[in-house]
């Protein structure tokens, strides 16, 4: 911190705001807040002492403010949790910065300070042509940074690189949307200029270019150009200073109606791929395989769909829709993206599959392979007394109102189970460690088919869901029964031992959909 911490004074962060309570206070900044109750003389407190806090001043000068001792114990309880909360900061009187820049530090900086001494001697080049690169080399001009236009070759119109310290950020200006990646270092191959030479954007913006470039045209307004602009400048500032910010997220920007969202990009998680995630999580990925302007796939959609006694979801991929089926709303739309991967990566699950983690693609992969493998065992007849596989018994028995009949396998430690209509025709088929889960999610699959009809491709979900964020308790409990097959789920690792084993199968990695990687998903091929 500059100057001397005698010197220093306590301002009041410019973004601060305050709202009078009928006995106290709440006070909210761009990431914190706080309510201070029980007091009615808590506001007029804060009238006196607000103006004061903008102008600054020193811990000696807090105990001049308020005579009174009530008083000055009362304000050092609102000092104190104003610093406990962020909303003060401790800065050097007379720092040289300019006024919207400083103002812009005291409001986001941990050390203002510090910040304008990374940033004061800053040099930065700006690649581009057009009105953004205009935009941009003004915004720096107001900060009173050193800037200057370069003329690299590769830079395509409409798109802006700023570098300064090592570090750059690309911002692209395309006719649907403008976009603004994370700060990253300068000398990753993604961004070396041979790439550029090329007439390519390297690295993330590559990718969301190319994604961004399918959106339909809208109109561009210099106010929408001067905040993709501002916010590139902002975001090389914030990296140079040391200020937080949002690694591994990019700002899109939609002209028209402006608006502007951050996007995880890439959006994989960076934990080990061989983690077991949760539903949720699982749900977070296939949000980001779907979304509407990065995504890869059609939006799922579950409105004016039968939720009851099955829930569907349906992704509407070219050619034949694919309805995703499951015991809740959730795991269908989970099965829905998962199954609309699966056709757009154009293979037989039985060779190549798609899961949201490892265990999920993997169990979807042996499970074809095991009941490609069942018709080499002497089916049997079953009655099943488990609560669940008889729910969906009568589901099923309820939805068809016609006789079906139930066929189970003993796989050697695994069981298979299918189920045909009066004329032979298969409905539905399953495959689970315990004989019981196999019937009932083949009944599952095959209500939910009947469902579906003709018009689309059912794809049920399987025990290799991942589960819902839930303790081992709670999935013995009434809880578990609710979120069914959550507890199967724990079954997993063991049925897939014993489907390798039967069907000779060695799954391994497939890296080759780099983009459903980025997504998080992952696809697992069959050897032998």
């Amino acid at each position: 911190m500059n100057g001397s911490p005698d010197a220093a004074v306590l301002r009041l962060r410019p973004v601060v705001r305050a709202s009078r309570l009928p006995d106290g206070i709440h006070l909210r900044a761009w990431g914190t807040s706080v309510s201070l109750e029980g007091a009615a003389g808590l506001w007029p407190l804060w009238e006196h002492l607000r103006p004061l806090l903008e102008a600054g001043v020193t811990d000696a000068g807090l105990d001049a403010l308020c005579p009174d001792p009530g008083t000055r114990r009362a304000a050092g309880v609102l000092v104190g949790q104003l610093q406990e909360n962020d909303l003060l900061v401790r800065v050097a009187p007379g720092e040289p910065a300019p006024p919207a820049v400083r103002s812009w530090l005291e409001s986001a900086a941990p050390d203002p300070d510090a910040a304008w001494a990374a940033l004061r001697d800053l040099w930065v080049s700006v690649d581009g042509e057009g009105p953004v690169a205009d935009a941009a080399l003004a915004a720096l001009a107001r900060c009173r940074m050193s800037a200057h236009r370069t003329a690299r070759p590769g830079v395509p119109p409409g798109h802006l690189r700023l570098r300064a310290a090592g570090l750059v950020v690309h911002a692209g200006h395309l006719p649907g949307a403008g976009f603004i990646t994370y700060p990253i270092e300068s000398g990753e191959p993604a961004q070396t200029d041979g790439a550029a030479e090329a007439g390519t954007v390297g690295g993330p913006a590559g990718v969301v270019a190319e994604r961004l470039g399918r959106l339909p045209a809208r109109p561009w307004t210099p106010a929408a150009a001067e905040l993709l602009a501002a916010a590139a400048v902002d975001r090389l500032l914030r990296a140079c200073a040391g200020l937080p910010g949002r690694p591994g997220e990019i700002l899109l920007v939609r002209p028209g109606q402006l608006t502007a969202a951050y996007r995880p990009w890439p959006p994989a998680d960076p934990a080990p791929r061989a983690r077991r995630i949760t539903l949720e999580e699982a749900l977070r990925r296939a949000g980001l395989v779907t979304d509407p302007e990065l995504g890869l796939l059609p939006e799922v959609r579950v409105d004016g769909l039968a939720q009851l006694p099955v829930s569907m979801a349906v992704c509407d991929v070219p050619g034949l829709p694919v309805a995703g089926i499951g015991p809740t709303v959730e795991a269908a739309r989970l099965e829905a993206v998962r199954a609309a991967a699966q056709a757009r990566l154009g293979a037989d699950p039985a060779v190549a599959a798609v899961g949201a983690d490892e265990l999920h693609a993997r169990g979807v992969l042996l499970r074809h392979r095991a009941d490609r493998a069942a018709g080499r065992v002497r089916p049997g007849d079953c009655v099943t007394h488990d609560p669940i596989a008889a729910h969906w018994w009568r589901t099923l028995a309820e939805r068809l109102r016609e006789p079906v009949r139930l066929q189970v396998r003993d796989l050697g430690g695994a069981w298979h189970a299918e189920i045909h209509d009066t004329g032979g025709d298969r409905l539905a088929w399953a495959v689970e460690l315990e004989r019981d889960s196999a019937v009932a999610m083949a009944a599952l699959a095959a209500a939910g088919a009947s469902y579906a009809g003709p018009s689309m491709r059912a794809a049920a979900v399987c025990g290799a869901l991942p589960p819902p964020d839930i303790t081992g308790e709670e999935m013995d409990e009434d809880l578990g029964r609710w979120l069914w097959p959550a507890p199967i789920s724990r079954d997993e690792e063991a049925l897939q031992e014993v489907l390798s084993r039967v069907t000779g199968c060695r799954p391994r990695l497939d890296d080759s959909d780099t983009d459903l990687a980025a997504a998080g998903f992952q696809i697992w091929r069959g050897e032998g």
